[in-house]
């Protein structure tokens, strides 16, 4: 029985063979100014195929690549667009559900085309056309511009911007001018109060005002931890749960540890020790590397362990003959599943 090994994408650390010139291709380290990545496969860099379009190189002065990875001739120029298996002009046409059409006359609303009645001014709403100069669409409902330029939408209704404003969907009197601001469905007064977590609480402390649950800390000397508000000088905040700075101001953290920077490096929740001798430690994934002697390759494929079935057992007849018999006997065997015939 073959076992297959699947293989997963992933970080892995290689050596910078070509110095600045290091790159990954599925991992493998390769020299960027003679070769290219298409594909996972590394091929010789020419002048004519410098691009690649779903692991085929193609040359993108003559072609262009289409999102179905069909590689098309460029008839337009850089203008060229593909619309399925079709190649238009950006300038002129468009694609709307896989067919071309002339802009000029038509428009494309939710992918169906529509004839553009209002000329230039032809907008979409929904699956449907309007005039957005005179009318304007609220969530698919279109409404007359009552109020010319300050006519806003909030949820499917109209309301005017010099003097309302839309606080979660529902309409509310700008009370306090140019300091109003929306506090869920409430309008107050930014310049005295702030909104927490929907709670409008007053500015004590001026503009070092933070916010900490539904409380106002002083932002300048505390910080907040989950709900709590803690001294910034004396405290630290890991995941969420408050500790001792150990290291004073070198104190990071790694999830809920907490550690000294300048002897170790967090690394996507791996706490490493910065070996002794490197000059510069960075991560790479869950790994440390030297950025000047190694390369950080973010398309690496590991495989999986081999994942061997189950077994179990089952009696199969077998033929044993021996000096003074050669009746069939049964033994009993284990074996991987399936058994092999």
């Amino acid at each position: 029985m073959c076992l297959v090994t699947h293989e997963v994408s992933g970080y892995c650390v290689r050596p910078r063979t070509y110095g600045q010139y290091s790159s990954c291709c599925k991992g493998n380290v390769y020299n960027q100014r003679y070769y290219q990545c298409c594909g996972g496969s590394v091929y010789s860099l020419t002048s004519y195929y410098t691009g690649c379009c779903g692991g085929h190189r193609y040359n993108p002065f003559y072609h262009v690549c289409c999102p179905d990875y069909s590689i098309l001739p460029k008839r337009y120029g850089s203008d060229t667009r593909c619309c399925g298996s079709t190649v238009y002009s950006d300038t002129t046409h468009g694609c709307c559900n896989g067919e071309v059409y002339d802009r000029h006359y038509k428009v494309c609303c939710n992918g169906y085309l529509r004839d553009k009645y209002h000329g230039g001014y032809t907008g979409c709403c929904g699956y449907d056309t309007y005039n957005d100069h005179t009318q304007v669409c609220c969530n698919g409902v279109v409404s007359p511009k009552t109020y010319y330029s300050y006519t806003q939408c909030c949820g499917t209704s109209i309301y005017d911007d010099r003097n309302s404003m839309c606080c979660n969907g529902v309409v509310k009197y700008r009370s306090y001018d140019k300091y109003s601001s929306c506090c869920g469905t409430e309008v107050y007064n930014d310049y005295t109060h702030q909104c927490c977590k929907e709670a409008i609480v007053e500015k004590t402390y001026g503009n070092d005002t933070q916010c900490c649950g539904q409380s106002v800390i002083n932002g300048r000397y505390y910080d907040c931890c989950g709900k709590k508000g803690y001294y910034k000088s004396t405290k630290i905040c890991c995941g969420g749960e408050m500790a001792e700075p150990e290291y004073g101001s070198y104190s990071r953290c790694c999830k809920t540890a907490v550690y000294d920077n300048r002897t170790s490096v967090c690394c996507d929740g791996v706490l490493h020790c910065k070996p002794t001798g490197w000059d510069t430690v960075s991560c790479c994934g869950s790994k440390i590397y030297r950025p000047y002697h190694d390369i950080c390759c973010d398309n690496c494929y590991v495989p999986h362990p081999p994942q061997y079935p189950e077994t179990t057992t089952k009696r199969y007849p077998t033929l044993y003959p021996t000096a003074t018999t050669a009746k069939r006997y049964y033994t009993t065997t284990r074996y991987a599943v399936p058994h092999p015939h």
